[in-house]
């Protein structure tokens, strides 16, 4: 997954000073982790499963965009999914599906 993402103004500047929206990495591991055991029970994930699921999201770019916040020293402290969904009707073909930003700053 390539770091940058293409962001409105309006959200990347109503972040505090130092913080930072970005894709997520596969190095943020640990901090993604202990966000979202805020939300759910997350289990053991070894690195080699965090790997493979992470290189198929990533192959899936077209798809699946996984963003996070950092704070000021680089800690995940923030993360959310953007999966676009192909509707299976000919009006819409494909739907933009925001899935809400878990917080633990």
């Amino acid at each position: 997954m390539s770091k940058t993402v293409s962001l409105p103004l309006e959200l990347t500047s109503a972040l505090p000073p130092g913080y930072e929206i970005r894709k997520l990495e596969k190095s943020d591991k640990a901090g993604a982790l202990d966000v979202l055991s805020v939300l759910t029970t997350v289990g053991e994930i070894s690195d080699a499963a965090w790997d493979d699921r992470f290189d198929y999201v990533s192959k899936h770019e077209d798809t699946y965009t996984i963003l996070c916040i950092t704070d000021e020293v680089g800690k995940v402290c923030a993360t959310g999914s953007l999966i676009v969904e192909r509707k299976l009707f000919a009006s819409t073909p494909s739907l933009l599906n925001p899935f809400p930003l878990v917080t633990f700053c």
